[in-house]
């Protein structure tokens, strides 16, 4: 039992881990779909077919290898565990036929034993098959609570305006979309007057 009660532990592990990642991945071939879709136009505009269908394609392989390991994983952990009760049920079997031929119990008993001993193998599959959905289930849940417990946004400022001018200024901003990527936006000093427009244009027209 506690052999068993180990395994079962690391399959549940790894059925958690390979369904996280079996979100993730779903979720970036529907991000691609949606914005190759989305964007046809600006696809082929920029001649970016290949791009999009290499991207799609990458992240395809990527949830084809993930559910094959959990697959993999959900085929290998019954048997092994039906292996390791065998093993178990056997070396019990052997003790009582010993104690039967040793007269320490009664063939009535023993029969009952044999019963009750047999009946252990078929809740054990059942435990064993149904943790692999639970642990889906538990991996989807814990990314839907993850947004729900997401910090909701700050309210703003807390300076009361009487009367706005209509001007727009931006004093030193920065931003960043990663730490580790360094700064996208460098001290960025604007001033918009009211009543005019103001385009921002990058590199590639955009």
């Amino acid at each position: 039992a506690p052999v068993i009660a180990a395994l079962v532990r690391s399959v549940n592990q790894r059925f958690r881990r390979y369904s996280t990642r079996i979100q993730n991945s779903m979720g970036d071939v529907t991000r691609l779909a949606k914005e190759a879709i989305d964007a046809h136009r600006v696809v082929k505009v920029f001649n970016a077919q290949e791009h999009m269908q290499a991207a799609f394609a990458a992240a395809n392989e990527l949830n084809r290898h993930t559910n094959m390991r959990l697959i993999s994983a959900r085929a290998s952990s019954n048997p092994v565990v039906q292996l390791i009760a065998a093993l178990g049920l056997a070396s019990v079997l052997y003790v009582a036929n010993r104690q039967v031929t040793g007269g320490a119990m009664q063939v009535g008993d023993f029969l009952g034993f044999l019963t009750a001993l047999l009946l252990v193998p078929e809740p054990l599959r059942r435990l064993v098959s149904i943790s692999g959905p639970l642990q889906q289930s538990i991996a989807a849940g814990a990314s839907v609570f993850e947004v729900i417990d997401a910090p909701g946004e700050p309210a703003g400022g807390s300076r009361p305006l009487t009367r706005a001018r209509g001007t727009v200024e931006f004093r030193a901003v920065e931003f960043t979309y990663d730490a580790d990527k360094g700064r996208v936006l460098h001290a960025i000093n604007l001033s918009v007057a009211a009543g005019t427009t103001v385009a921002i244009v990058g590199r590639s027209g955009s």
